[in-house]
């Protein structure tokens, strides 16, 4: 999509609802970073003043683990709210529940993740999908807090 047609999209959901939206959320239509450069300047026009006035706090962009360009935002200092899709902390049922996480291990994400909080200072939401009976177990429970822990990326994990 091009970034005046991600626009549109977010324009006709305001119209079509008489609601100011007051939130953005770059997820669900594909991998947000697999159309890198469109969805930054989307991101761009909903934030400015003439276009929605969407503050930066209140737009995230969401990514299931494209490292190269997950480094490029990194690199590029982006104001905007960054969250990865976790959905697993075990790389087979990670690569089962979303195929596009193949090519980067969970290793090269989080430590991606890591050079991000030191470079930006900011903290990334971790989305995770519950889905029965497949990665809702304390099993996994405590492997993501072991995960955050060896990157240095938990605030206040409590054990379970």
């Amino acid at each position: 999509m091009s970034p005046a047609e991600i626009v549109e999209q977010v324009a006709a959901v305001s119209r079509d609802t008489g609601q100011d939206l007051t939130n953005v959320v770059f997820m669900g239509m594909g991998e947000p970073f697999m159309n890198y450069d469109n969805v930054i300047k989307a991101a761009y026009l909903i934030n400015h003043m003439d276009g929605l006035a969407i503050s930066s706090r209140h737009i995230v962009i969401s990514t299931a683990g494209v490292v190269d360009r997950l480094l490029q935002y990194t690199d590029e200092k982006h104001k905007f709210k960054l969250a990865i899709s976790l959905n697993s902390p075990f790389e087979e049922q990670r690569c089962k529940i979303m195929p596009i996480t193949k090519k980067w291990d969970l290793d090269v994400l989080l430590k991606a993740v890591k050079r991000y909080v030191q470079k930006s200072k900011l903290r990334p939401t971790f989305e995770y999908v519950l889905l029965a009976g497949i990665n809702d177990t304390h099993k996994e429970a405590r492997e993501i807090i072991r995960l955050m822990k060896k990157h240095s990326l938990q605030n206040k994990c409590h054990p379970l």
